[in-house]
């Protein structure tokens, strides 16, 4: 699934390269880079060394430094951070921790949102009904009980990618899609 998402997020990156060069000038040597960054991204379909783990990381956190932030903001550190994990030691555990906060934290700060809490925000944002606004709310703030059961994992990750799937349909969000699709084992990893 990581091979998957830093190829797609590698393609994206490409095609919108003329478009980039006329707006941050990049260079030539940017576009080669991100040839490279493809190249590695379909060979982890096959192998995964330490060198090539190292290679995407650095090449995701110059892409960022290169936009001056991230070009897609979660999802490029959830990509950080996922091939970050396979470089450590209990790298399923650090990765399942990351995950469970990012669904946490994110449900915390909308809650204390009154137009999270009324559902407004999610109408604004995605033209779906408010009352949507308080399931989401109230699967991100106890997203932590995956830790309790494996059964209960299984159900918040069923959850979650229809979350996310939603999310690339309506808010055109792929890249989150895939890369949080590819820290899910983490998660499952720890339950058995």
């Amino acid at each position: 699934m990581l091979a998957f998402a830093l190829t797609l997020q590698s393609l994206e990156l490409l095609s919108l390269w003329p478009r980039l060069r006329k707006i941050w000038g990049f260079s030539r040597a940017f576009q080669t880079m991100l040839w490279l960054r493809l190249a590695a991204s379909l060979l982890l379909f096959f192998t995964a060394p330490e060198a090539l783990i190292w290679f995407l990381l650095l090449t995701t956190i110059y892409t960022a430094m290169r936009f001056g932030g991230t070009l897609n903001g979660g999802s490029d550190y959830m990509t950080v951070v996922v091939l970050s994990s396979k470089l450590v030691p209990w790298g399923d555990v650090y990765l399942a921790v990351q995950l469970t906060l990012s669904y946490f934290v994110a449900g915390l700060v909308k809650v204390r949102q009154k137009e999270w809490r009324d559902g407004s925000a999610l109408t604004t944002l995605t033209g779906l009904p408010a009352w949507m606004a308080r399931p989401v709310l109230l699967w991100e703030c106890t997203f932590p009980v995956v830790w309790l059961n494996h059964n209960l994992c299984l159900i918040y990750l069923a959850i979650g990618l229809v979350f996310h799937l939603v999310n690339a349909r309506v808010l055109g969000l792929n890249r989150f899609f895939w890369i949080w699709l590819a820290a899910y084992p983490s998660l499952l990893g720890i339950q058995s």
